[in-house]
């Protein structure tokens, strides 16, 4: 503040010296009051407690650090938006791009409508055990692979799903059709910012990724499919077994790590390519028929666990307040 209160002064100062040193710490005082109210406007009454108070009522989400690029919080039962961070930004997805793909399939065909791994659906990259010619219904193969977030559950699930998509050309690509339904339905449900190119969310290339979006589109894309509670149901758990039309058992662990630390969860996806960096979407219940999503694109594979525990901890304490 510039004065010395530290130091000792030995000469002996006149009253008026005193009276005025009084006067000039006073106005000093409400200076810098003023300055730490950071608006320019001292608490009203200025009694005692109303700093306390008014760190009760800070905003949880001030300050906040987080790795992602982008991010995004919405309230859906208040239609609020809590928080955003470069949330119109245009990301790759990974393998968020599989919430459209569940979505789609899932307005196009039946639980129990059969399904058929092929040997093409087989060698797309990334192994999650399943194995050529083996059968399965819709419902239990899209669970498993949103679960352990299958690319080859992915394929076959969009080629089926695509043959029941009418096209001027009957003769076209099955998965090409199942692409454009995608695309049509991010153009539907006005997600400006999200294009995609495959039904897994893959990397094309060094330069292409699969699916692109932004941390918006994705809050908004969820907070539609959860209207369809099942649909992503099975991203509410930690790990599930299941058994194939053919008899084959898997046990499938969550991709989502933070998914035991956040309370009243509904749905999750996560998403890890190298264009990508680390992606993660949740719907968690902030009370009673009170879900919230919050959306995390471009992290790190381990960061955007804690960009999204962050969020929800942040959340609980806005709703609380």
């Amino acid at each position: 503040m510039g004065n010395n209160n530290s130091e000792e002064h030995k000469e002996k100062e006149s009253s008026k010296t005193v009276f005025f040193r009084i006067a000039l710490l006073g106005v000093l005082t409400i200076a810098t009051i003023v300055l730490l109210n950071g608006n320019g406007h001292v608490p009203e009454g200025g009694q005692e407690g109303q700093e306390s108070h008014d760190i009760q009522n800070a905003n949880p989400f001030e300050g906040l650090f987080l790795e992602a690029k982008a991010a995004y919080v919405y309230d859906i039962a208040e239609d609020r938006v809590y928080f955003t961070k470069n949330e119109t930004a245009q990301l790759p997805l990974a393998s968020l791009t599989k919430v459209m793909t569940a979505l789609v399939a899932s307005e196009l065909i039946s639980d129990n409508t059969p399904i058929t791994l092929t040997e093409e659906s087989v060698a797309i990259e990334g192994d999650s055990g399943l194995k050529p010619g083996e059968r399965w219904t819709f419902r239990k193969l899209l669970d498993y692979t949103l679960l352990v977030s299958s690319n080859d559950g992915a394929h076959a699930i969009a080629g089926v799903a695509g043959a029941f998509v009418l096209a001027e050309d009957e003769n076209s690509n099955p998965h090409a059709r199942f692409i454009a339904r995608m695309n049509q339905k991010a153009h539907e449900l006005g997600l400006t910012q999200s294009f995609f190119i495959n039904e897994s969310g893959l990397d094309v290339s060094t330069a292409v990724s699969g699916g692109y979006g932004s941390a918006k589109d994705m809050g908004t894309l969820t907070a539609f499919t959860v209207k369809r509670p099942e649909i992503l149901e099975a991203t509410s758990y930690s790990a599930l077994h299941f058994i194939s039309e053919d008899a084959f058992t898997y046990g499938a662990t969550n991709t989502n790590a933070a998914i035991g630390k956040i309370p009243g969860i509904i749905a999750s996806k996560t998403g890890f390519t190298d264009l990508a960096g680390g992606n993660i979407v949740v719907v968690f219940n902030a009370g009673i028929n009170h879900p919230v999503v919050a959306v995390v694109l471009g992290s790190s594979y381990e960061g955007r666990f804690n960009d999204i525990e962050k969020l929800v901890r942040a959340s609980l304490k806005r709703i609380a307040q």
